[in-house]
């Protein structure tokens, strides 16, 4: 099912031009604002023009600080193939080399990734483990490699070290030439590459600061001179996503509340963070995802706001995140029992019309069945402990425009008929179901007598549920609610 929002144009077009005036950006929301949505939403736009790479530091969770580059350069690589798998194949000899180095320095996890082979043989069971042979094999390459640099350059060993360095500043292995080596590709083909770090402040604190570290300091490891445009990569932008005022607080709680953390961050950004909230569309964004199931936009944006109003704190901060609060939504949608509430048909006065034998032949029994939208609202409700009865009566204080339906009658509706007897189905002179009376709305039926719709003329049938009151209404939704799981 596709996600559903609020229009997020102007925000959108504010930070296009943030983005497009920085190399490094910020952009920096509270928890539960929709960061990584409106992020989606924007690379959306940006898609004639730029690739984005995004790496998820959360995933480094169990890893050293000092792995943290290794990670990063592992997923960057990742990213960048995703692109264009066949990307490799335009690789000249060159290129090859780059990434034949590139597999040998990464030997250890070449081999681990091979799985052992069972076979059988003449009865007798065997197992061939090639990942031991192939470690067996990089031994022994390793033990030549070392006798072949034995009498080696002292000078050149030692400049090489650096670049070799796993997790240094000045590291420079085959990894790395390998990934600028793909982006330039990109770029050679008119592409401009961003480099995304999502969630930087929902990671352990020392390895937030070794990122923002290794981001900086790889910016101005040629010459110590940062001009605001080189990285580690040779990105065209780096784009990170936080709450800029939280990764404040972890820093001084780090270092002291009288440190210079606006010095700090000015390593990796000197402009402004761009501060994004949807406060005010939250709401009206949950409202589009419960209007899927309650099929009433304005009954569902009385009941998004309360939910949201239910889910914030004092401060006014979202406890939990909008995306927990959707998936419980859709979960909730369908958690109600599937059942048949049978209906009996009034038709006795055709006896004396000339009609009794086509009106025996019609059925006696109709039903509703249960999988209706109001069963949808009442258990988005319940997930949310909120009473079904006082959202619909915020419905019914809401002024209503000329011609606009009845939103409680509408959502009520055909559930409502095996419920209260004035609501009867009737077989009329015509042979036809209404409902209440013969000059009811007629009903619209499946094959085997499930009411699926009211079919409503105004102009000749009267709607006899217009005429039921809101409290009646109200009591008679209670009775539904033993149908909730």
């Amino acid at each position: 099912m596709e996600d559903v929002f609020a229009p997020l144009d102007e925000e959108i077009t504010g930070f296009k031009r943030y983005f497009s005036e920085n190399n490094r950006c910020i952009l920096s929301a509270p928890f539960g604002e929709g960061k990584s949505y409106f992020l989606n939403e924007f690379i959306k736009s940006q898609v004639d023009e730029y690739d984005f790479i995004t790496i998820y530091p959360t995933n480094y969770q169990i890893c050293d600080n000092r792995d943290i580059l290794e990670y990063i350069k592992r997923d960057v690589l990742f990213g960048l193939i995703a692109l264009d798998e066949n990307i490799i194949d335009g690789f000249d000899a060159t290129k090859l080399g780059i990434l034949r180095k590139a597999i040998l320095e990464s030997k250890e996890g070449v081999a681990e990734c091979i799985p052992d082979i069972n076979a059988s043989v003449c009865g007798i069971g065997l197992t061939f483990s090639p990942s031991k042979v192939v470690s067996t094999l990089l031994k022994i390459w390793d033990s030549c490699e070392k006798h072949s640099d034995a009498h080696g350059n002292p000078y050149k060993e030692y400049l090489l070290s650096f670049d070799n360095e796993k997790g240094g500043i000045y590291e420079l292995d085959a990894v790395t030439n390998l990934i600028c080596s793909l982006i330039q590709t990109r770029q050679e083909s008119g592409r401009k590459m961003v480099l995304v770090v999502e969630d930087l402040d929902r990671i352990d604190p020392g390895h937030i600061f070794r990122i923002l570290n290794v981001l900086s300091a790889h910016m101005t490891y040629i010459n110590g001179y940062d001009d605001g445009t080189k990285n580690k990569f040779n990105f065209d932008k780096v784009l990170l996503l936080c709450d800029y005022a939280n990764i404040e607080k972890i820093y001084h709680h780090l270092y002291g509340e009288k440190t210079d953390f606006k010095g700090y961050i000015s390593k990796f950004s000197a402009v402004r963070p761009f501060k994004y909230s949807i406060r005010d569309k939250i709401a009206k964004h949950i409202g589009c995802l419960i209007d899927e199931y309650v099929k009433d936009s304005v009954v569902s944006n009385v009941l998004a706001e309360s939910i949201v109003a239910n889910t914030r704190t004092t401060a006014n901060v979202l406890i939990e995140n909008i995306r927990n609060i959707k998936e419980q939504i859709r979960f909730a949608s369908k958690q109600y029992k599937e059942v048949k509430l049978s209906v009996d048909v009034k038709k006795n006065h055709l006896a004396f019309t000339g009609l009794a034998e086509q009106a025996n032949e019609a059925m006696d029994k109709l039903y509703v069945d249960t999988n209706k939208p109001l069963m949808a609202f009442m258990s988005i409700c319940k997930a949310f402990s909120l009473s079904g009865k006082n959202i619909l009566d915020k419905v019914a204080k809401l002024p209503r425009q000329y011609y606009e339906v009845n939103h409680i009658v509408e959502l009520c509706g055909i559930l409502m008929i095996p419920l209260i007897s004035g609501l009867q189905p009737v077989l009329d002179y015509d042979l036809k179901y209404r409902l209440g009376t013969s000059r009811g709305c007629e009903l619209k039926l499946s094959d085997d007598g499930d009411i699926l719709e009211l079919i409503k003329e105004p102009y000749v049938h009267e709607n006899v549920l217009e005429h039921i009151s809101l409290d009646v209404l109200l009591s008679k939704i209670s009775e539904l609610e033993q149908y909730l799981y």
